[in-house]
Parts: C-alpha cells; sequence; structure tokens
C-alpha cells in the first residue's frame, strides 16, 4: 500500500489516518511497510504530554534523519551526546535499536559510510548509535511537536 506522507496519531493504531476502522493486521501491515520509521516516530512521542495530538510526516522524519549523516562533520556536530543511562539503550542482538540500526544501515548509504569512517576508530558500535538515537528523536520531536524538547517552555 502507498503510504501518505503524514497522517494523524489516534487513540489506537487500529484507525486510519482518516479516522476509520482497520483490522489490527492491517494496521501491522502498514507498520510493517514502513520499518522502522512508524516505529521510530512512536519511540519519539513517547514522552509527548496528555492529549497531545501530532501528525506523522515521514518524509520530514526522513530528511532529519539523512541530515545527521550527511559526512562525518554533519554527524559530530549534530550528534554531540548520547541518550540518558536510565533510557534502556542497548545494541544486544534481541533489542529494538539494533533492528533499527539495522533497517537505517539499509535505507542510508551515507549513515553506512559515516558508520564505517567512524566505528571502531573513534566511537564504539554502542557510542556511535546511542548518539545517533539521541538526535534522531531530538529532530523528530521537534518535526511532530514544532519544539524543542529540550527547552523549557515559560
Amino acid at each position: 500500500p502507498k503510504l501518505p506522507s503524514s497522517w494523524g496519531q489516534t487513540i489506537s493504531p487500529a484507525h486510519d489516518a482518516m479516522g476509520g476502522s482497520q483490522t489490527r493486521e492491517e494496521a501491522e501491515e502498514f507498520q510493517d511497510d514502513v520499518f522502522p520509521w512508524f516505529h521510530l516516530i512512536q519511540w519519539s512521542a513517547e514522552d509527548a504530554k496528555n492529549n497531545c495530538i501530532f501528525r506523522y510526516d515521514l518524509s520530514g522524519a526522513q530528511e532529519k534523519a539523512k541530515a545527521l549523516t550527511k559526512d562525518v562533520d554533519s554527524f559530530l556536530r549534530l550528534c554531540p551526546c548520547g541518550l540518558p543511562q536510565d533510557s534502556g539503550f542497548s545494541m544486544e542482538d534481541d533489542t529494538n535499536f539494533a533492528e533499527w540500526a539495522g533497517a537505517l544501515l539499509e535505507w542510508n548509504s551515507e549513515l553506512r559510510m559515516v558508520r564505517f569512517q567512524l566505528v571502531p576508530r573513534r566511537f564504539s558500535e554502542k557510542t556511535f548509535w546511542s548518539r545517533y538515537f539521541a538526535a534522531l528523536r531530538r529532530e523528530i520531536q521537534q518535526l511532530i511537536f514544532g519544539e524543542d524538547p529540550e527547552e523549557d517552555p515559560e
């Protein structure tokens, strides 16, 4: 199925962008068609305020992801720190992060090249991905919520 460029979050994943019902199988098929993007956006939205409504912007998220690894200098500038210690981050084979990393490497040749240039010469595998996922989460949050999650509104 063709993916719309953006669609709204609803209370249940068994609703489509227009609010119509889908079977659980249809919803899961849609999620798998855009793996790992649906999962990355959901993960980025975990800390959303109650009753927060946002729009998925798949192409925007992909553009932000590509910008992080345009080259080594971009990665170093845009991915300055890793995920917090209490984030549950791990690159063990049985984790979401490992699956997402594999899918992202297949999707983006520039990410593959930047990783090749930095791991293990400058960073461990875990440090590289922690920095990448921290920056990607921040960029997706800015995109879908329209604000910097690090800034406190006054």
